[in-house]
């Protein structure tokens, strides 16, 4: 319709309202338009929270950076921001030396172009003082190849291809990634830098693991040493029960080897060096993962292990578990770095399991016969019960959680001191009395593993300079770890830190060894049935302030 003004809202109907469809200022025309109501429902406010990124296992912090990035609830007049900027010892905007990426770029591709095309090191480069920053680390700080490799480096295509650095380089072969051709076929090298970098804890098995920092002295870790065969290869006919394929070296009788040996495919010399550096550091494995790991026939990958290792090369164990004793009813560890040095386990000044006066753990890397070695329980699964939960149990009444690799009778289906390493219960977090709450999602019987406290590893001095931070939230998420670090869940960690505090909880923390580290685990009090809140303790120096 057209008309020549606007209809007031009270010549409009309740639901409809007039919009203008011309340009014209002369004539207006107008439609109604109907308007639909949605009753939306009253949506309460949600509890406050810190959010945090999630993760599954603690990461090594130590301490925050010794510089304020910023002053904390700036706009808050009740936070007491003074005695907080004590902790620090200088303000980031003002005396901090911010890097120059363009600069650091220039210097990073000139080094590895004159290292990769001219042969020059790395230690080499920096004796020069050609350039304004130095590219190995220091004892007082990290080089640029170090902080580079820390950062996503753009793939500009007018600079040369440059090479990937590993985070933690220290020596001209780790600083070195780019080879020459005729290197790539020698094994042991390749196989040595991997190594070296990688984390041998069993709850991490990854490179450049967050959490151990294998490189926090800034001197690179020692290789292990070579392993002594255990097994014959006719052990390997007792230990391998299933054929792994139709190649499997089940097939053949020991006298067929032999037979087998001449008719067998040729093996290059980097299969061999492959095979060989296996062998060095897992003699024991079986031919069918041999297999897997040179690609190869398992019948051939048997072949050439029984000619690398004969049986009179093979280490007799005779009496070696009466050595075993030595070590057992040891207390509850602390944390210890795993020892990595040559020779025996006696000297305080080279060992820092004789150090601390702890056992050598399965993460050590002393040799395998080491007397101090943790030997593990010899519990035994009944046809009624588990195993591993009593005072029988030397691991357990050590607080250590058994380990699979030493604690062989103990069967790892049954036994119920595994739960660090193990499979959480399920769990939801969702609204609750005091704010967010963790509900549990399937029934838990009494001392069944719930899940782990994680979050970041930081030193006593972070956990005090954070605690201020913490009192004007009113939001704590620290546990004390051991005397020297704890576990801060407020910027990193999974859902136990949203479990509650109740004088007559039905979870508790405990404190266990795993690998040699210690670690909290949430731990069922009682039954727990499904639906139900999960609660704990907090103790009384939680609420001393």
């Amino acid at each position: 319709m057209e008309v020549t003004e606007l209809p007031s809202a009270e010549d409009c109907p309740a639901d409809c309202i007039p919009i203008d469809n011309t340009d014209n200022p002369e004539q207006i025309s107008i439609d109604d338009t109907r308007c639909i109501t949605v009753p939306v429902p009253f949506c309460a406010r949600s509890p406050d929270y810190e959010c945090c990124a999630p993760t599954a296992m603690s990461v090594l912090v130590e301490d925050d950076s010794h510089y304020m990035p910023f002053v904390p609830f700036a706009d808050d007049p009740s936070f007491d921001f003074k005695s907080h900027v004590e902790q620090y010892k200088y303000i980031a905007w003002e005396h901090r030396d911010f890097s120059d990426v363009d600069m650091e770029t220039v210097v990073y591709d000139a080094a590895c172009a004159l290292h990769t095309e001219h042969g020059l090191s790395f230690e080499d480069i920096d004796k020069t003082g050609l350039f304004p920053l130095t590219l190995l680390n220091s004892d007082k700080s990290f080089g640029l190849l170090t902080r580079m490799s820390k950062r996503d480096y753009p793939r500009k295509a007018a600079l040369p291809k440059t090479p990937s650095v590993k985070s933690q380089p220290h020596t001209e072969e780790e600083c070195s990634p780019r080879r020459n051709a005729r290197d790539w076929n020698k094994t042991e090298p390749e196989l040595t830098a991997m190594i070296s970098t990688f984390c041998h804890r069993l709850s991490c098995a990854v490179s450049y693991c967050t959490k151990h920092d294998l490189n926090r002295d800034r001197q690179r870790p020692s290789m292990p040493l070579p392993v002594t065969p255990t097994l014959k290869s006719t052990d390997f006919y007792k230990q391998v029960s299933t054929p792994c394929g139709e190649t499997c070296f089940l097939i053949l009788s020991p006298e067929q080897v032999s037979d087998f040996y001449h008719s067998q495919q040729l093996w290059s010399q980097n299969d061999l060096d492959i095979l060989e550096a296996t062998l060095r550091f897992t003699p024991d494995a079986t031919p069918c993962d041999l297999a897997v790991i040179c690609d190869k026939p398992c019948t051939e990958a048997f072949s050439k292990r029984s000619e690398m290792i004969p049986n009179s090369a093979v280490f007799n164990r005779k009496g070696r578990s009466a050595r075993y004793k030595r070590n057992t009813g040891r207390p509850l560890v602390l944390s210890n770095q795993p020892c990595q040095h040559k020779g025996a386990c006696h000297s305080r000044d080279s060992c820092t399991c004789v150090k601390n006066g702890v056992s050598c753990v399965w993460a050590c890397r002393c040799d395998q016969s080491c007397l101090r070695r943790w030997p593990g329980c010899r519990c035994t699964r009944t046809n009624t019960q588990s195993t591993c939960r009593t005072m029988k149990c030397a691991c357990f009444r050590t607080g250590r959680e058994c380990d699979p690799l030493v604690c062989c009778k103990c069967n790892t289906n049954a036994c119920d001191n595994l739960g660090l390493g193990g499979t959480k219960k399920g769990t939801n977090v969702q609204k609750a009395q005091w704010g967010f709450g963790l509900f549990i999602t399937e029934t838990a019987n009494t001392n069944d593993f719930i899940m782990e406290y994680v979050g970041e590893l930081i030193a006593n001095p972070t956990a005090r300079s954070r605690h201020d931070l913490a009192t004007h939230r009113q939001r704590n998420y620290l546990y004390k770890l051991d005397s020297t670090l704890n576990i801060d869940a407020t910027y990193m960690g999974n859902e136990s830190k949203y479990i509650n505090h109740d004088k007559n909880p039905n979870c508790v923390a405990t404190k266990k060894i795993v690998d040699g580290e210690p670690r909290i685990g949430i731990y069922a009090k009682r039954r727990i049935e499904a639906g139900e809140e999960l609660t704990l303790d907090y103790g009384p120096d939680f609420f001393a302030d």
